[in-house]
């Protein structure tokens, strides 16, 4: 028995991909209202239109509208948690205060109501990743600085940090001898030749970020110092 094929979801095991185009630079002057009946693609309607009850990522390429989909979405809950009487905490996070700014402009012209900073039952927070790691960890009271505030200059920063220790390790004939002569030779290859190095550098990169903190490795050796 043969049966037609069912039309396949914008869902997967990354959640929902946006596709089509967006308006989400050209105009800021639709309400909240505007922008959910007549503006949004159908992608970005079935994102805003997800409940709570499973995470949910959202991908697309530049110009499909996500941080518009996003921002969308925290105003229509916050204004249906406040309309129900419900507590909720909502947070928009970002990378770089220059999205706070754009997400916080993109809020104030659809808060027709006005209702964005004289909530009583929901409480809403727009900050960057700094802002956050900044209340947990007090930075100024604890002397710690940060390479820098914004993501994409830290990524940078970072980046040239470990650049600079790579070619310094690499001139150390003693390193190269002794160690660096035990391992393998496409790993010898991507440290010493300067081409290849560049993608060993994004990976090592992207493997703290990934790993050394979503383990709690840092935390864990606190702790260990703390026992001995």
């Amino acid at each position: 028995m043969i049966t037609p094929k069912k039309k396949e979801e914008n869902v997967s095991n990354f959640g929902i991909e946006l596709t089509e185009p967006s308006d989400e630079f050209r105009h800021f002057n639709y309400s909240l209202e505007q922008w959910y009946n007549n503006k949004l693609t159908s992608e970005q309607r079935e994102f805003v239109d997800k409940d709570y009850q499973d995470p949910v990522r959202l991908r697309g390429a530049a110009g499909t509208g996500k941080t518009l989909a996003l921002a969308v979405k925290l105003l229509k809950d916050a204004y249906h948690f406040e309309e129900k009487k419900e507590r909720k905490r909502l947070l928009f996070m970002t990378h770089s205060h220059s999205t706070c700014e754009l997400v916080m402009k993109m809020i104030t012209s659809m808060d027709e109501k006005a209702l964005f900073h004289n909530f009583k039952y929901v409480e809403v927070r727009i900050a960057s990743l700094y802002d956050l790691a900044q209340d947990i960890l007090n930075y100024n009271l604890n002397n710690l600085y940060p390479i820098a505030t914004d993501g994409k200059e830290g990524r940078e920063l970072q980046y040239e940090i470990l650049s600079n220790a790579l070619d310094d390790v690499t001139k150390n004939l003693r390193f190269v001898t002794s160690k660096l002569s035990k391992c393998s030779n496409s790993f010898s290859e991507y440290l010493l030749d300067k081409k290849r190095r560049h993608f060993f550098t994004v990976e090592a990169l992207n493997e703290f970020a990934c790993i050394l903190d979503a383990e709690n490795i840092f935390f864990r050796l606190r702790e260990l110092q703390t026992i001995y």
